[in-house]
This record gives structure tokens, C-alpha cells and sequence, in this order.
């Protein structure tokens, strides 16, 4: 489902009706339910793999934390007869049976991840060795579909693991409530990636209807469609057809098509971020900036901790 589309209209509308109908307790499951049939409607596999990665996330979380848990309570428990080199002993033994669930975690997630996002590019460049050398190619018969928003959403849910391990936060013992932390939708196709703590306080809060949001976020959101319909979807015939037949056009055409290319993924990306964190503002949550004017950077650095923040 296209955001720029009826259907995604009616549909943030109809979840933003039901988000201030029912009870405030009731508020997280309307947006759980409605980032799963976000996924569904675009495909079902979409569900499946996120379901891997919150489900293993949830395992692991709970298996460290069980550790951690057991590790306090048999200190308590013994704190007269152990010694400080038999604590020291105890907790290198818990930290390794840590660190194992989590290396396994990361390495399941992070190598589907690769695969689905990489293994293209990977084969592409082998061939391309291979060429060098007179041997055959091999044949790319992989026919994956990259699930929507598997990076942003790998990236955070292992964040919160590694949050965990680290005893930042305790594992989440309700599946539903890490289920919608790993697949909000809003922030789904670009991001932020949110930090555990921030989101979940602004997910799981209880939201009224202010007019004062509803005001703010409707003029972002309109300012975001505007961004994306009016000046990425016009120019972006003309950007892509002179990057595809640059050596059909002078100079000064091809030099105008790479100006206009910044603008276009300026006003794209800026535009969706406005459109989610404009309608979010309306539910009354808050998400983390993603996006702050990185063409008036005064460095590369600055740039990069501008855009994708």
C-alpha cells in the first residue's frame, strides 16, 4: 500500500478514529493491529519475517534476563558465605551464557538481513571477478523479496537486545508490546530507529484528542504530501532520464539533472518523515526527528548526523 494513495488515507484515518474510541488501556493494541495489517496488505511475508525477529528478540531477552535475575537472588541469598572471587567467578559464568544468547540472536537477524538486502549485490560483484578471469557466471536464480522496513526494524529490535544484555532496560515480558515496538508502522519504510525506552514510553502512554496537536500535525502532514506529490513525483521523470541516457544530453543538462536529483531525495525523504511525524503528533506521540535541514551542513560529518539521525 502506497502511502501517497486513497487506500493509506483511509486507512491512517479509520486507525486514528479507533486510537481515541476506545478505553486509553486499549490505545497500544488499535496500533499493533493496525501495523500488522500494514504489513499484511503488503504482503504476507512481511508478517512472518518480523515475527522472526520480535520473537527472537523475545526469547532472548527473556532467557539473559532470567539469568541476571537468578544471579541477584542467589547473592542475596548467600551473601554472608561468598566471597568476592567466588561473585567474580559466578557472574564471568552468567556473562558468557549472555553474551552466547545474544551473539546467536544478532548473528540469526543480522544474517537475514544479509541475505535478503545483500546477497544480490554480493553474487553481482563475485560474477564480476569471476569475469575477470574467463570463468562463467553464476546465475542469479535467488528470487528474494526484500520484507518492508527489514532494516529499520533488525537495527532497533536488536538495540533493544543489546539494551538488555547491558542491563539498560529489563526484558519485555508481554510479546504484544515488543511486537509493536519492532513494527510500528509510522517509522517503518524510513525510520527513525528508535531508542527502546523513548518509544515505548511514547507508545504505551495514555492519549487524548488535543486540537493543538491535531492542528500541528494536519499542516505537517499537508506540507509532507506537498513535498512528496508536488516536487519529488514532478521532477523525478526528468532526474531519471537523464541519469539513464546522460550520454544523450550536454552538459549543462546532465549538471542540472544531478542538481535536481539532491532536491528530489531531499524532498522525498523529507516529505515522508513530515507525513509520519505529522500524523503521529495527531495520536499524540512524538517520534524522534529523523530529518533536520542536512543541506545547510557546514561538513560531511554534520551532513551524515542530519539525515537519518
Amino acid at each position: 500500500m502506497s502511502v501517497i494513495s486513497v487506500g493509506f488515507i483511509l486507512f491512517i484515518f479509520a486507525t486514528l478514529v479507533l486510537y481515541f474510541i476506545v478505553p486509553k488501556k486499549f490505545q497500544w493494541i488499535v496500533l499493533l493491529v493496525s501495523s500488522m495489517f500494514f504489513y499484511l496488505i503488503n504482503g504476507a511475508e512481511n508478517v512472518i519475517y518480523i515475527l522472526i525477529t520480535a520473537l527472537s528478540a523475545y526469547g532472548a531477552a527473556l532467557l539473559m534476563q532470567n539469568i541476571t535475575d537468578k544471579q541477584k537472588i542467589y547473592f542475596k541469598e548467600n551473601k554472608a558465605s561468598l566471597t568476592k572471587e567466588d561473585k567474580s567467578a559466578i557472574k564471568k559464568k552468567n556473562t558468557a551464557k549472555r553474551r552466547a544468547i545474544l551473539t546467536v540472536t544478532l548473528l540469526l537477524n543480522f544474517g537475514i538481513l544479509c541475505v535478503f538486502k545483500y546477497s544480490h549485490f554480493a553474487l553481482e560483484q563475485l560474477n564480476n571477478v569471476l569475469g575477470l578471469f574467463g570463468v562463467a557466471e553464476i546465475e542469479d536464480t535467488m528470487k528474494f523479496i526484500i520484507p518492508l522496513g527489514i532494516s529499520f526494524y533488525t537495527f532497533q529490535t536488536m538495540g533493544y537486545l543489546v539494551d538488555v544484555y547491558w542491563n539498560k532496560h529489563e526484558a519485555q515480558k508481554n510479546f504484544g508490546r515488543l511486537l509493536l515496538f519492532t513494527s510500528f508502522f509510522p517509522q517503518i519504510t524510513q525510520g527513525p530507529i528508535s531508542d527502546y525506552g523513548y518509544l515505548t514510553g511514547e507508545l504505551f502512554a495514555p492519549h487524548s484528542f488535543e486540537y493543538k496537536n491535531y492542528s500541528r500535525g494536519i499542516q505537517r502532514m499537508v506540507w509532507g504530501f506537498f513535498k512528496k506529490m508536488v516536487i519529488a513525483n514532478t521532477i523525478s521523470p526528468f532526474v531519471y532520464d537523464v541519469f539513464e541516457n546522460y550520454s544523450s544530453y550536454t552538459g549543462i543538462t546532465t549538471l542540472i539533472g544531478a542538481f535536481m536529483y539532491s532536491v528530489l531525495i531531499y524532498a522525498d525523504f523529507s516529505g515522508y518523515m513530515d507525513i509520519f511525524c505529522g500524523y503521529c503528533e495527531i495520536l499524540g506521540i512524538r517520534l524522534t526527528e529523523n530529518f533536520e535541514r542536512p543541506y545547510f551542513s557546514k561538513s560531511i560529518a554534520e551532513y551524515w548526523r542530519r539525515w537519518h539521525i
